[in-house]
Parts: structure tokens; C-alpha cells; sequence
């Protein structure tokens, strides 16, 4: 069931609509995304397992009533699954939980010709390029780091430029990713961030704060760094990873992390659900 728009008003028409799809079909399992879905789901008063799958900001926010849906959500949740050992740091019953990160279609996101790409893309080639994937306006993706960054670099170097982009498609992402000299994350707190996974597939040299589950996948790939939220730590490991000078071979450490392979996983936890109520 997927149910366009957000608000209480809406949960509530959810709670109704749930209640009859529920009411009119024999499902087995019902996996709820995001700690409001699953609220919308218990109100529904399910007979069958429920899974919740908390996102990150519904646990990793700073929001009162996020924490207290969360408490609730996971009293009356079978399973749990959270994407990082960050989120799980913040489960209070264990024996309900399960890690599985966000899997990366790596079909979809992989590196194509550097030189090509910026040609596409009309980037000038004289210039190094940081990317930087998100919605500028949403508080939590720190915004107001990159522009602090971007100015320390400018001081000492006027051929690099920072490229933003969101709601781009997949394919002009991947453009994106391949034609660009360092990826840049800045979020104060993830879940475990698609975007991260993307440039990896795509070789992109890459800074990130130390959000979700960056360190995990970055771990020890060559041209990628984990910084801190200080502006100069973050300008300083880009100028590391600019005069890296070359792609990265992070494509070859995320293989674990391939969407097929995550599916699998989940696919696991519902068949471990079902031996488990029979």
C-alpha cells in the first residue's frame, strides 16, 4: 500500500484505508517503512507480524514526538530493521532487531568516462567539480557547512566550483558522479545515505561526515574520507582527495551491498517471521 501525502490528517485516512485492505485481504506479513507507517499500521490493529523499518530521521532526529512514536513502535513491532549501527545504538529492544543497510543498484549507478561525462553535462574541463546530492532546504543535510567549506577553499584555489543538484533523474545522476572530482556529504545525521552508495558505484572520490553508516561503507577505499562537522577539516580532506587525482576502486567494496543482495537479506527476515508464527 502506497499512500500519497503526509500531515495527521492524512495519517488518519491512512489508519481507515489501511483498516479495510487489511479487513478485505489474507496477508501474511505487513512491513511498515518509516515509524508513521507503522504507528498508521498498529492503529489498524493488524493480526498478522509486523515489521518496522525505521528511516533515520524518524530515530536519529531531534523531534519529541518522533521519540515518543518510536517508543511505541517498537513495543508492538515483531521486527525491527534499522540501516546502520548508528540507528540500532538507538533501539532499546535487541532481540527485535536486524541491520540491513539501503542497497545500490549498481546496473543503474557505474562509472562512465570522465571526460565524456563533463562534455554532457557542459562542465568545463579545466575545472574541478564538487558535487554535492540533496535538498538544500531541509536543515538536517547542512547546507550552511557546504557554503562555509566552499569558501575556504576559494581562498587558495579559484578553479574549483561546487555543483548542487537535486531531483535529477538516475542516469543524469550518474553523469553527475562520473564527471565530478569529489562527492561531498554534510548531513548532520542519516540513515544509511543512497547517495553515498551511488558515488561509491561510481568511483567517486568522496567526503563525508560521519552519518549512518558512511563509515562502514567508505571503510578503507583509497581517495575517501570521513570528516568531522569543522569546516577546515572538511576543506582539508578535500584538497587531499582533489590531489588524489584519480578514481577510486569503491565499486569493488560495496559489492555486499548490491540491491539484489540486500533483498535477499530482507527476503530472509520474512521467511524467518513466518517459520517463526507457524
Amino acid at each position: 500500500l502506497i499512500y500519497e501525502g503526509s500531515g495527521l490528517i492524512n495519517y488518519v485516512k491512512a489508519v481507515q484505508l489501511l483498516r479495510k485492505r487489511i479487513k478485505n485481504n489474507n496477508y501474511d506479513i505487513i512491513h511498515a517503512h518509516y515509524s508513521y507507517s507503522s504507528l498508521v499500521t498498529i492503529l489498524s490493529f493488524p493480526k498478522v507480524p509486523l515489521i518496522t523499518s525505521f528511516m533515520g530521521s524518524d530515530i536519529l532526529g531531534f523531534r519529541k514526538i518522533d521519540k515518543i512514536i518510536k517508543i511505541v513502535v517498537e513495543k508492538f513491532s515483531d521486527i525491527i530493521i534499522v540501516k546502520s549501527r548508528q540507528m540500532a545504538e538507538k533501539i532499546s529492544h535487541r532481540n527485535k532487531l536486524v541491520i540491513i543497510p539501503n542497497g545500490v543498484n549498481c546496473n543503474t549507478f557505474k562509472a562512465v568516462d570522465k571526460f565524456l561525462a563533463k562534455k554532457r553535462l557542459g562542465l568545463h574541463p579545466g575545472i574541478k567539480y564538487i558535487l554535492w546530492v540533496g535538498n538544500s532546504k531541509r536543515k538536517e543535510k547542512n547546507f550552511k557547512l557546504v557554503r562555509e567549506v566552499l569558501r575556504i577553499i576559494k581562498e587558495t584555489n579559484k578553479d574549483i566550483e561546487l555543483i548542487p543538484v537535486f531531483g535529477e533523474s538516475q542516469k543524469k545522476l550518474n553523469e553527475y558522479y562520473s564527471a565530478c572530482d569529489v562527492f561531498l556529504l554534510t548531513s548532520l545525521y542519516e540513515g544509511s545515505p543512497n547517495v553515498l552508495k551511488e558515488a561509491m558505484a561510481c568511483n567517486c572520490p568522496i567526503i563525508s561526515t560521519d552519518v549512518g553508516d558512511a563509515t562502514e561503507v567508505v571503510r578503507n577505499t583509497e581517495g575517501c574520507y570521513i570528516t568531522s562537522f569543522d569546516p577546515n577539516d572538511v576543506a582539508k580532506k578535500i584538497k587531499i582527495a582533489l590531489n588524489f587525482g584519480k578514481r577510486t576502486n569503491g565499486r569493488d567494496h560495496i559489492k555486499d551491498l548490491e540491491i539484489n543482495v540486500i533483498a535477499k537479506k530482507i527476503i530472509n527476515v520474512y521467511e524467518e517471521i513466518l517459520n517463526i508464527d507457524e
